[in-house]
């Protein structure tokens, strides 16, 4: 029994992208199935639908300690969305349009065993991104309105071992597929394709293809022109009461430019002109209290030149800051500074005044 385990702890290590937690003492493993929905304005939402499972292969959906590590964890599968079309995530404009819920009708599919058989999971953790494709890195025009589009299995590109089970790619009726292929060309073919659909069930490494590449038409796709000599980068974020102020430095040609502040239904941006090499302070005021994390960024038009992710509740647990007080708090004590500062100058005040007293009654 001992051997048999570890052999099939070693086909799940060659099984990706699963992915090992431990959750409560017990050790589990993430399937994890993608579905790209490309529109015809020229977005994708990436959909990430993970299931957990123990090495035995016994199901763990439903349990609430799994949701909160997945919410918990939520940057990190934002990560894997971005990482599909570019090698710079920093860059790239994004939206979390769904973040982790439970979706009990869901499957996910995972070749659990290693025996080129798919185990259908019922129940899914679902994560959804919306990324503008005028922002990604793997994407060029062929001609107007038609595009060739690289999706990069970022898994493989990290660790040979690994590899996409199950990449399906949906696309808006608006959109034309002119053409698809993959890399390298002795990957496996996509085992359904379809003018609106294609879907790839890959059961190991040689098999999965490292790139997926797709000759779209899209009607609402633009991209900017080439940005170049632009470059803006944050030097310094502090968070103050109503606010947060935003230190950038100009490193590249002059310009407009603009520092937004992204939070949870929170977007305020402020516009700023900078000289070569010029330095300056930015405040963005904004409603903090409730919020966990924020994200500045700096664009030039439609590229994302530089972003920063502050943690707020890392700042409010170390030391209280004014952005935890609430208005009412913060005047108390105003006022109770101002009452501790009165009382000593008037009891030295009666002191005195009683002292003067004394002594003129002694003299008289």
């Amino acid at each position: 029994m001992k051997r048999y385990l570890y052999v099939l702890i070693l086909l799940l290590l060659l099984c990706t992208p699963v992915f090992s937690v431990k959750v409560k003492g017990q050790e589990l493993w993430y399937a994890l199935n993608f579905e790209l929905h490309f529109n015809a304005d020229g977005t994708v939402v990436v959909k990430q639908k993970l299931h957990p499972f123990t090495v035995e292969g016994e199901s763990w959906f439903g349990k609430p300690e799994i949701e909160e590590d997945l919410k918990a964890e939520e940057d990190l599968y934002v990560m894997f969305a971005l990482l599909l079309f570019t090698s710079d995530p920093k860059r790239v404009k994004y939206e979390v349009i769904s973040h982790v819920y439970k979706n009990e009708e869901e499957y996910v599919m995972c070749d659990v065993y290693g025996v080129r058989k798919m185990v259908q999971f019922k129940g899914a953790y679902i994560i959804e991104v919306l990324i503008y494709l005028n922002t990604t890195d793997y994407i060029e025009r062929l001609e107007d309105n038609t595009y060739r589009i690289s999706i990069r299995d970022s898994f493989t590109s990290s660790d040979p071992r690994s590899w996409i089970d199950v990449i399906e790619i949906k696309l808006d009726p608006q959109i034309k597929l002119i053409d698809y292929t993959w890399e390298p060309k002795k990957a496996k073919k996509p085992s359904e394709v379809s003018e609106t659909r294609i879907l790839w069930v890959n059961y190991n490494e040689p098999e999965a293809p490292n790139v997926y590449i797709l000759d779209l038409y899209i009607p609402g796709l633009e991209l900017p022109e080439k940005v170049a000599g632009y470059r803006v980068e944050i030097i310094d974020v502090e968070v103050k009461f109503r606010g947060v102020k935003v230190v950038v430095r100009q490193l590249g040609k002059p310009g407009y430019f603009f520092v937004r502040l992204v939070g949870e239904e929170l977007d305020i941006t402020r516009k700023i002109y900078l000289e070569e090499n010029e330095e300056e302070a930015v405040f963005i005021p904004a409603p903090l209290e409730g919020q966990d994390k924020i994200k500045i960024e700096v664009w030039y038009e439609d590229y994302l030149l530089d972003l920063e992710t502050i943690d707020l509740m890392e700042k409010t647990s170390a030391t209280p800051s004014l952005v935890a007080l609430k208005p009412f708090t913060i005047t108390f004590l105003f006022v109770l500074f101002i009452v501790l500062s009165v009382i000593p100058v008037y009891s030295v005040n009666r002191i005195k005044a009683k002292s003067s007293s004394v002594n003129n009654e002694t003299k008289s």
